[in-house]
């Protein structure tokens, strides 16, 4: 078998590449958004980063667990 007759795929190449032609374009727009998101996120952590914090004092919160008889 040759390669043109195996990219010929048996008469069945038109669709077989146009498949392969439009994966391969969605995989690079996925890699391409993925990157332009995790770009937008790492320059909105280092702004976040870069913003002077508060000295205030957190509020304390009191946890208490009440349990009833009923509850066991």
């Amino acid at each position: 078998m040759s390669f043109s007759q195996w990219a010929q795929m048996g008469g069945y190449a038109e669709y077989v590449w146009a498949a392969v032609g439009l994966t391969l374009v969605v995989m690079c727009g996925h890699l391409w958004w993925a990157n332009r998101r995790l770009n937008e996120t790492l320059a909105a952590a280092r702004a976040l980063a870069a913003t002077p914090t508060s000295h205030a004092k957190p509020a304390r919160v009191r946890i208490t667990e009440t349990t009833s008889e009923g509850d066991l």
